[in-house]
């Protein structure tokens, strides 16, 4: 079952507010075996609002719409439904009643006019009792087997009607197949040489399995979806197809489902009991930030110097003036005695260093803009990598914290 959500207001159009309602309202349509095959914002004009309802339905069964809901005269998606579907508003008077009570209960009087307003609905509209706040959720029968749903955009109004009232009553009005999906995090393979080592595997997957890339810094998630009747078969699938992808990908393939970096880093270090510290130049601390973003993660994250002058080098971490004077702060010279410098310091088993040109200036021809150094290791064990990123400086910081991380992922594995 395919569904289309619109979400109405101009402070979506211009920029002021970001919608996070769609991707919610789809998440948790997934779960019950829909899918949301388009997200649109409508702006505030009517003839906008009814043309898109008009397109929307002459393609799916259901239409989800939040917001315009309030008692404000921009709040007009009331009267779009009302004529669209050619019926007119009528008070209905359980609602009305309960905004009496409730703006009584906190000591406000507000307009009558606005009650009234608010009250109002489509005729032959089934209300969606809203808990959370003062608009009513609808649920309109266009009387040919399709629905709108109609909510308020305010996001917790909203995932309450989701949950209580509009989910169980698409279960039980629409038939729906079972999605399932597995997904797999890989580190350290570019988009386009990943779908290369997968396009045998591709070929051979059945017409209700799915493979999704989805990519991110220095990452890419694999999405596989299964979409069918028979859950178990289904499950089975879904493991025999990630199997699969791991034996292709070995290494590459660093996490499963919710995994991050740093979740699996710290995973790696408490299996080994190791303490880890951090020295950071370029990164700003962006690498420490991400590490103990994780809840737990002083179990095994024992701090950071971030030490972006070199006087800062030389003094919390012991690198000779003479190094950074003649390979530069920006060496693999350096960031071998920034990690033995921090690992001195902290007692930490395992450190990771790292110096770099971020941008947007102070690159050379030698080494232009995102010429980054990593160190990591032990004091007995290190290794050392040049990264080589572009010319954004916030894209370079993140970009040199994740394969600075996946990096280390794979020293701890091996």
């Amino acid at each position: 079952m395919k569904v289309h959500v619109l979400t109405i207001g101009d402070e979506i159009l211009i920029g002021q507010i970001i919608d996070t309602n769609s991707a919610w309202i789809a998440q948790k349509l997934n779960l019950i075996g829909m899918k949301v095959s388009q997200m649109k914002s409508v702006s505030d004009e009517l003839s906008d609002i009814k043309s898109q309802l008009q397109l929307s339905l002459n393609e799916v069964d259901i239409v989800i719409i939040t917001g315009g809901l309030g008692p404000t005269k921009d709040d007009i998606t009331k009267k779009a439904l009302a004529e669209f579907l050619h019926v007119p508003l009528v008070l209905h008077e359980e609602t009305y009643q309960f905004l009496i009570r409730f703006f009584t209960k906190i000591g406000r009087d507000p307009n009558k006019m606005d009650l009234i307003q608010q009250a109002q609905i489509p005729e032959n509209t089934l209300v969606l009792a809203n808990k959370m706040g003062t608009a009513p959720g609808m649920w309109l029968d266009t009387g040919n087997g399709k629905v709108i749903i109609s909510m308020p955009g305010v996001p917790y109004e909203m995932e309450y009607l989701m949950e209580n009232e509009v989910i169980p009553k698409l279960k039980s009005s629409f038939p729906s197949e079972i999605i399932l999906h597995k997904t797999l995090l890989v580190a350290g393979i570019p988009e386009t040489t990943l779908s290369q080592q997968l396009e045998e595997f591709e070929a051979t997957l059945p017409s209700f399995i799915k493979l999704a890339y989805l990519p991110a810094l220095s990452q890419v998630r694999l999405r596989l979806s299964c979409y069918g009747q028979n859950k178990e078969l289904l499950e089975n699938l879904l493991i025999e197809k990630s199997t699969l992808l791991k034996k292709i990908l070995g290494n590459y393939i660093a996490g499963e489902d919710e995994d991050t970096l740093p979740i699996i880093i710290g995973r790696l270090l408490k299996e080994k009991k190791w303490m880890l510290a951090c020295a950071e130049s370029c990164t700003g601390g962006y690498i420490s930030h991400l590490l103990t973003l994780v809840p737990g993660s002083s179990q095994y994250f024992k701090g950071a110097i971030v030490s972006y002058a070199n006087d800062m080098k030389e003094k919390s971490l012991r690198v000779n003036p003479q190094t950074i004077e003649r390979f530069g702060a920006v060496s693999e010279e350096t960031v071998i005695e920034m990690l033995d410098g921090l690992l001195t310091n902290t007692n930490a088993e395992i450190g990771v260093a790292i110096s770099g040109i971020a941008g947007p200036d102070g690159g050379t021809i030698e080494k232009p803009v995102g010429t980054i150094w990593l160190a990591l290791g032990t004091l007995e064990n290190k290794q050392t990598f040049l990264i080589k990123a572009g010319k954004n400086r916030e894209k370079n910081i993140q970009y040199a914290a994740y394969v600075s991380l996946n990096y280390l992922r794979l020293y701890l594995l091996n």
